[in-house]
């Protein structure tokens, strides 16, 4: 997902209300979001759409803080 861009004379007012850089979530060995980035606007809309078992679940758990995101050294 591309991140978020603002017109120039916006960039410096408009702060995402959600920002994801480099997120990484496995379960055991299996590695389910690799690298997610996005940011999202207050105000802004977002649908999450996708095949069974492509990760949307994992996304939102982890973004509420159910599942803990991978800590890559």
């Amino acid at each position: 997902m591309a991140m978020l861009s603002f017109p120039p004379f916006l960039a410096n007012w408009i702060v995402p209300m959600l920002q994801i850089s480099d997120l990484n979530v496995y379960y055991g060995e299996s590695h389910i979001l690799r690298n997610v980035d996005m940011s999202i606007a207050p105000g802004q809309m977002v649908c999450l759409i996708g095949r069974n078992g492509v990760g949307k679940t994992t996304l939102l758990k982890t973004i509420m803080g159910l599942l803990s995101p991978a800590v890559v050294t």
